[in-house]
């Protein structure tokens, strides 16, 4: 996974609010589901295990170092 300190938004609809979770298969990784402000789901994006491991790890270093270059 590419780290981005910043991305540009591409011209695509806006999610309202978003629902994570996992389901009931064991392999599987995180489920995360954006909707619409009138609670229309937009779509579902569906991660492997290693895929969310990999994002919760370029989650907290692009944080991390949000966070030290505020204190710097």
């Amino acid at each position: 996974m590419t780290e981005r300190q910043w991305r540009h938004r591409p011209d695509v609809e806006k999610a309202h609010y978003f629902e994570i979770g996992f389901c009931e298969v064991t392999t599987c990784g995180l489920h995360l589901i954006p909707f619409r402000r009138d609670d229309t789901p937009i779509c579902e994006v569906v991660m492997s295990e290693a895929a969310t491991r990999e994002m919760i790890k370029a989650c907290q270093d692009m944080l991390y170092a949000r966070a030290a270059s505020r204190d710097g």
